[in-house]
């Protein structure tokens, strides 16, 4: 059985092992110290990673890019690819498609060939593109707007840094907007990511996204599924 498992996820690191049912895996993101990833239960050897998706430079979410270069794992992603790129890393098929952030930043569609289930990644963005036929979304849920505008009438809130929030992150209210249109199908899995620890409360992200799949989960550190 394929599984996800997350190391870290949030503004103080991001990354997770994606592995297949032979035990191959790839990492999605490395916003963590390489120490750490070699820890995490789920890892095995340098030798089980085929690859690695990296979002973007920002360094919650490339912190160990050398570091895992110097183990011999290729690297796939902001630095090397463009939108709409077609690769393959073992038998996952993966396409990658245009985030809005304010560096450059790409999502990305994988599907694995053994069980012809699809993942995508997304997070860091002010929206993504309509995609299809997707089993389950690893997506960002950075805020929800009743905790968005509780901060925001604090006093000792910075503006700048709010509205920066709402124009590159993925709030609660477009991911509903999103997964009701016809075309996106509902899940089997949302798994919500990257939920800013002062912007959004878990029970209000879960209670807001769960009509949408058969499963809502928040990616915390330690958790793994089943895919």
């Amino acid at each position: 059985m394929a599984r996800l498992y997350c190391l870290a996820s949030g503004s103080r690191g991001n990354c997770y092992i994606l592995e297949d049912d032979n035990g191959k895996q790839l990492l999605l993101d490395v916003g963590i110290k390489i120490k750490e990833i070699t820890q995490h239960p789920a890892f095995t050897s340098w030798r089980n990673v085929c690859g690695a998706l990296i979002t973007h430079e920002h360094s919650d979410h490339a912190l160990s890019v050398v570091d895992i270069a110097r183990n011999g794992v290729d690297r796939f992603g902001y630095h090397n690819m463009v939108k709409n790129q077609l690769i393959q890393i073992n038998n996952w098929k993966i396409k990658t498609f245009e985030c809005y952030h304010d560096v450059f930043n790409v999502g990305f569609i994988i599907k694995d060939l053994s069980t012809d289930k699809t993942l995508v990644y997304a997070t860091d963005t002010g929206k993504i593109p309509p995609i299809v036929n997707v089993d389950t979304w690893l997506i960002e849920c950075n805020f929800d707007t009743e905790t968005f505008d509780e901060q925001a009438i604090k006093d000792t809130v910075d503006y700048s840094y709010l509205s920066r929030v709402w124009e590159s992150h993925l709030g609660l209210d477009y991911l509903q907007s999103y997964f009701r249109k016809k075309v996106i199908k509902k899940a089997e899995k949302i798994i919500a990511c990257h939920l800013s620890e002062n912007n959004a409360l878990p029970d209000r992200v879960l209670k807001g996204l769960k009509r949408y799949a058969n499963f809502v989960d928040i990616a915390d550190k330690g958790k793994e599924w089943e895919l």
